[in-house]
């Protein structure tokens, strides 16, 4: 669903603490220069009354916690092709 977008909140207590904000926002930025299919794109960081906040391209499907957590329930082993999808994706996304 292109054109939609995630929100990624910073918590409120943490707010409070200089360090955690700028951590979320050196995430966000980092997260905002990458340009890579592989890796969601940031495309608005702010703040508003004390809440810090960034928009994220909105992807449609389970994240690997919800099949992790299916494979559990059913106590199954993760199939290799899956396992070696993923990580294939995730260093083509770091590369």
């Amino acid at each position: 669903m292109r054109g939609s977008r995630s929100l990624r909140r910073m918590l409120p207590p943490l707010a409070l603490q200089a360090e955690y904000v700028d951590m979320f926002l050196a995430e966000a930025r980092l997260g905002a220069m990458l340009d890579h299919p592989n890796v969601v794109a940031v495309n608005d960081i702010g703040e508003e009354t004390g809440n810090y906040y960034y928009a994220m391209e909105y992807l449609h499907g389970d994240d690997c916690r919800a099949l992790l957590r299916q494979l559990a329930h059913k106590q199954a082993p993760m199939p290799l092709a899956h396992a070696l999808t993923i990580v294939v994706g995730a260093a083509s996304g770091c590369h």
